[in-house]
C-alpha cells in the first residue's frame, strides 16, 4: 500500500473518530424540558441522561452513576435543576415549591435517563414568564435541551442552546378561556363551601312553610339577590385589594352568621304557638341577607386570592367568578327549597307541624354547626 494510501486511511479513521465522538456527545448530552403552567403553579419535567449526572451529584464530570445512585442522591438532583433552570415573573423569581419521587426510563444498558419532577410557586398569576436554562452548556457546548411549554391548550416548543438560552412566554388568556376558568371556579366554590348554603338554608328555611305558599317564590328571590348583590360588592374589593381583613376573622365570622340567623329562627318559633306564627316582615330577611352577605363575600374572595386574577381581563374574571357563584347557588337553592316545599306539603296533609318537625330541627342543627365552626376556626392554630 502507498504512502498516500496509508495517509489517506488515516485521516479517514481519525474523522470516523470526531464524528463518532461528536455523536455520543449529542446523544447523551441532551435534556428534555416539560414545563405545565396552571395558575400560579408551574410543573416541570426533566429527563437527563445518565452521563449528564455526575455534575449534579457533586462527582467527576467523567464518572457514570448507577440507577441506584442516581435514585438516592435525586434530591442533589433536582437542587442543581431547579437553580440553573430559572423561571422569573417579572424580575421575581418562582419558588421551589414541591418534589415528586424520581423515576428511571431505561435505554439501551447501561444507560438510563433521570425522571424528576417538581413544582415551582409564582408569586402571582401566570400571564408572562421568562425562562433561562443553564444546564450543563458550561460542560458541554454542544449541549441541548428540547422543552415544551403547555398553558391552557396550547402547547410551545423551544430548543436551547448555548447561545439561545431564554424564552419569553406569553399566556395571557383569551377572553372565552377567561369565561369558562372562572364561572367554573365559581361554581366549584359555591357547590363546595358549604357554610355558605348552610347560611342560604337558615335564611330560607322558614319560607317552605304552608303560610307563605303564595309568597314564598317572591321572597326566596329577594332573599337571595340581597345576598348576591352584597356579597358582590365585598368580593370585588376583596379580590381588587381595596380591603384585607383577617382570613381566620373573616372565616369565624362566615360560620358565626349562620348561627345566628338560626338562632333567630329558633326565637320566632319557640316565643308563641308554631302553628300560628304570624308572616315574617317582607323586609327582615332580605336585610340579614344583606348584611351578612358583606361578610361571605369576603371569604369568597379567599378562592380568587389563592387562584389569581389576570391583569389583562380583570373585570371579565371577577365578573365570571360572580356568576359562576351565583348559577351554583341558584342550582343548588332550587334542589334544596323545592325539597323542603314538598315535605312541607306532605307534613301539612298529615296534620303535623313543618315548623315543629323540620324548622325547629334543622335551625337548632345549623345553630350548634355555626358555632362549633366558629369556635374551631377562630381558635385554630
Amino acid at each position: 500500500m502507498s504512502p498516500r494510501a496509508r495517509l489517506s486511511l488515516l485521516c479517514l479513521w481519525l474523522a470516523s473518530l470526531c464524528v463518532s465522538s461528536s455523536v455520543l456527545a449529542h446523544e447523551t448530552s441532551v435534556t428534555y424540558l416539560t414545563f405545565t403552567l396552571a395558575s400560579r403553579d408551574i410543573q416541570v419535567t426533566a429527563r437527563i441522561h445518565r452521563d449528564d449526572l455526575a455534575i449534579t451529584l457533586g462527582r467527576s464530570p467523567l464518572e457514570r452513576p448507577t440507577q441506584a445512585q442516581a435514585l438516592s442522591a435525586s434530591s442533589r438532583t433536582i437542587a442543581y435543576v431547579s437553580a440553573r433552570l430559572r423561571v422569573t415573573q417579572d424580575t421575581l423569581a418562582c419558588a421551589l415549591s414541591g418534589e415528586s419521587e424520581p423515576t428511571i426510563e431505561p435505554l439501551e444498558a447501561p444507560a438510563f435517563r433521570l425522571l424528576i419532577r417538581y413544582s415551582l410557586r409564582c408569586p402571582r398569576l401566570i400571564e408572562r414568564l421568562d425562562l433561562r436554562d443553564d444546564l450543563f452548556f458550561d460542560l458541554d457546548d454542544n449541549h441541548r435541551a428540547f422543552a415544551s411549554v403547555s398553558s391552557h391548550d396550547n402547547t410551545r416548543h423551544k430548543v436551547f442552546g448555548v447561545f439561545d438560552r431564554t424564552l419569553h412566554v406569553d399566556t395571557r388568556l383569551r377572553t372565552s378561556v377567561v369565561l369558562r376558568e372562572y364561572v367554573s371556579l365559581g361554581t366549584e366554590h359555591i357547590v363546595t363551601g358549604y357554610d355558605h348554603l348552610a347560611f342560604l338554608l337558615a335564611l330560607l328555611l322558614s319560607f317552605a312553610r304552608p303560610v307563605y305558599r303564595s309568597q314564598r317564590i317572591r321572597r326566596v328571590l329577594w332573599v337571595v339577590t340581597a345576598f348576591t348583590l352584597a356579597h358582590s360588592v365585598t368580593l370585588a374589593m376583596a379580590a381588587l385589594g381595596v380591603v384585607r381583613p383577617p382570613t381566620r376573622w373573616i372565616e369565624s365570622a362566615i360560620a358565626l352568621s349562620i348561627a345566628l340567623v338560626a338562632a333567630h329562627e329558633i326565637h320566632r318559633i319557640l316565643r308563641t304557638n308554631p302553628t300560628s306564627i304570624p308572616l315574617e316582615r317582607a323586609t327582615t330577611r332580605p336585610l340579614i341577607a344583606a348584611l351578612f352577605g358583606l361578610v361571605h363575600g369576603l371569604g369568597f374572595a379567599g378562592a380568587l386570592h389563592e387562584q389569581g386574577l389576570p391583569r389583562s381581563a380583570l373585570i371579565t374574571a371577577l365578573a365570571a367568578f360572580n356568576l359562576g357563584v351565583e348559577l351554583g347557588q341558584l342550582a343548588l337553592v332550587s334542589v334544596v327549597f323545592t325539597a323542603l316545599v314538598w315535605l312541607s306539603a306532605r307534613l301539612t296533609r298529615k296534620a303535623l307541624s313543618f315548623d315543629r318537625w323540620v324548622v325547629l330541627p334543622s335551625a337548632l342543627a345549623l345553630c350548634a354547626l355555626g358555632l362549633y365552626w366558629s369556635a374551631q376556626r377562630l381558635f385554630a392554630n
